[in-house]
């Protein structure tokens, strides 16, 4: 039986069950739209097939945009990790005073009254040489900090390793801590210790007391953790007193202890491999000088934020 597309569907022998015409609509420029695309859509096979460098260039251009994208989010990153570790380090406004002060919990609590200032922190910090064990010393930066204010900032409290089972987080040694402490010094010096021999609580950053995977650069935090737990001795600091600006003459050698209660890990390579945070009191008291007011007073900077 023959049939013709074009005949209509009431001539004789026009299958219209199996067959469907199309028929463009003219009048609103259908027919014109899928001719230009069709006309367009072949030039440029034709155009591909016979110049097939052209390929080069498609790839040329594909591989910059990628490159573009890369090297965007890369710097990206960067500029955040910077933006973070510098609202970190010195806040908003950083504050500090040219002479050695003592009431910096006053001038903070000062500071958070004026409009605009969501919160203040007053941090101190000396160097010292941090003994972890025989052939295991490290140059460290001794951080005095408040860790209740520090505490409110859920950035600080989310670096935290323990923070999970130290809610709040706090510098106090826990009954473990202390009964292997209390061991420790009646095996060195003979005699039961008391409260002021105990090493004070410190928070010590991450890189101190392990190193990252050399393939994944992660740290293994179980086994920083258990490192903690297991701990039979503790960690001594040697720094001197006398402040920064104190003459070499007039610096004394100091030797404390100190006992890791938890661990950070901020992300940012100097904190955590230099870091070691301690009560912001103890720190002013142990290098800094006799005041007017006879009071110990230190340097320190107050971070706005």
């Amino acid at each position: 039986m023959g049939f013709s597309p074009c005949c209509p569907t009431s001539q004789v022998g026009c299958d219209v069950s199996h067959h469907l015409i199309l028929v463009p609509d003219v009048k609103s420029g259908d027919f014109s739209k899928i001719g230009s695309l069709m006309h367009k859509f072949f030039l440029c096979l034709r155009y591909l097939r016979k110049r097939r460098i052209a390929f080069f260039g498609i790839a040329a251009v594909a591989l910059c945009v990628a490159l573009l994208i890369v090297i965007t989010s890369l710097f990206d990153g960067f500029v955040k990790s910077l933006h973070s570790y510098w609202n970190q380090s010195y806040g908003d406004i950083l504050l500090s005073p040219n002479r050695p002060m003592n009431s910096y919990g006053q001038l903070v609590e000062t500071l958070e009254k004026i409009d605009g200032v969501s919160s203040a922190k007053a941090v101190t910090s000396t160097g010292a040489l941090l003994y972890l064990g025989r052939g295991d010393v490290r140059g460290v930066e001794l951080m005095g900090i408040d860790l209740d204010r520090a505490a409110l900032d859920k950035t600080f409290t989310n670096c935290l390793l323990l923070n999970g089972n130290r809610r709040p987080p706090n510098f106090s040694l826990s009954d473990d801590a202390q009964s292997t402490c209390r061991r420790w010094f009646e095996q060195k010096f003979r005699r039961p210790p008391d409260d002021t021999d105990l090493p004070i609580g410190c928070v010590v950053g991450i890189g101190i007391l392990a190193r990252p995977d050399e393939l994944t650069d992660k740290y293994d935090h179980q086994a920083v953790i258990e490192q903690i737990g297991q701990r039979k001795t503790p960690l001594f600091i040697i720094t001197g007193s006398g402040g920064s600006q104190a003459k070499a003459a007039s610096i004394k050698k100091i030797r404390k202890t100190c006992w890791p209660v938890d661990v950070i890990q901020t992300g940012i390579h100097q904190a955590d491999t230099h870091h070691v945070y301690v009560p912001f009191d103890y720190l002013r008291d142990l290098i800094g000088t006799i005041g007017p007011n006879g009071q110990k007073q230190c340097l320190g900077r107050i971070r706005i934020y």
